[in-house]
């Protein structure tokens, strides 16, 4: 069951790090360092996990928890639609981003569910603290970060 909650209230994730929920969007699960958000109305969800880099390359730090996340999860047939974009961001939490879109086969079962989603690395290189951000949708549109989720992210800056 999800738990409703408004934009003015930041769930902690771990290590002092935040995410405030954009309107529609609901905490579905949560472990010690990682939540789940949805918007069950527009078919997505957002899956984010804070926890120690094993170093200070943001795109290592992507490749590394995209193999462990395809190896631990129902994703099937995933492929990059784009390389991999990295930037500078000023944040209190992290400094550097990098992220990549993909589209892949969400496999429940016997049903199968085309997905486009977003990849994507938080990482502060001075204190290596990282954030791993997995926003997908079913859906038919080009991948992207939509609005409300890019929101969310910068919340966590």
């Amino acid at each position: 069951m999800a738990i409703a909650l408004t934009s003015a209230e930041p769930i902690v994730i771990d290590q002092g790090i935040s995410i405030t929920p954009a309107p529609g969007w609901d905490l579905v699960d949560r472990g010690t360092n990682w939540v789940t958000l949805a918007d069950t109305d527009a078919g997505t969800r957002m899956r984010v996990t804070v926890k120690p880099a094993a170093g200070t390359d943001v795109v290592a730090a992507l490749q590394a928890d995209v193999a462990n996340e395809v190896a631990n999860t129902v994703l099937t047939n995933l492929a990059p639609s784009s390389g991999i974009d990295t930037k500078t961001v000023q944040g209190r939490n992290f400094q550097q981003a990098a992220r990549m879109d993909y589209t892949a086969d969400n496999t429940v079962g016997i049903d199968t569910t085309p997905i486009l989603g977003v990849f994507m690395e938080l990482l502060n290189p001075s204190n290596r603290m990282s954030a791993f951000i997995d926003d997908r949708e079913a859906s038919v549109s080009p991948a992207y970060i939509g609005s409300a989720a890019q929101a969310m992210i910068n919340s966590m800056l």
